[in-house]
């Protein structure tokens, strides 16, 4: 499987990265300090790796919850945005790369679900 790909000049030429799994299925972003990030590999555990050198060093950064939308803003802050699972939607922001989280926006009614579970 071919290693992602990143641009530093607004698509006008491309480098490989080389990434630490071997199932690749989440896209690598960058921010605009240049740090990169990735979601875990396909089959791994839930996890946010961090690169500050192109791609040459990944480290665990922290847990993540795959698939989720990982947006990353001209801030240098991070939104997330889930799937929208059952209707539920939430917008969460990080101001660390994604080692924290602070909801910005949920549908999810805690005394509902409570409600409900009764």
């Amino acid at each position: 499987m071919p290693n992602p790909y990143i641009s530093k000049d607004q698509a006008a030429s491309w480098q490989p990265v080389k990434v630490p799994f071997k199932t690749k299925f989440f896209p690598v972003l960058q921010t605009p300090d240049g740090t990169l990030l990735m979601q875990g590999g396909l089959m791994g555990p839930n996890e946010l790796h961090l690169s500050k050198d192109s791609g040459e060093t990944w480290s665990l950064h922290g847990s993540y919850v795959k698939g989720r939308q990982l947006l990353p803003l001209k801030s240098g802050e991070l939104l997330e945005v889930d799937t929208g699972l059952f209707g539920i939607f939430t917008i969460r922001r990080s101001a660390d790369f994604g080692k924290t989280w602070e909801v910005e926006y949920s549908n999810f009614a805690r005394r509902a679900y409570d409600a409900q579970k009764k």
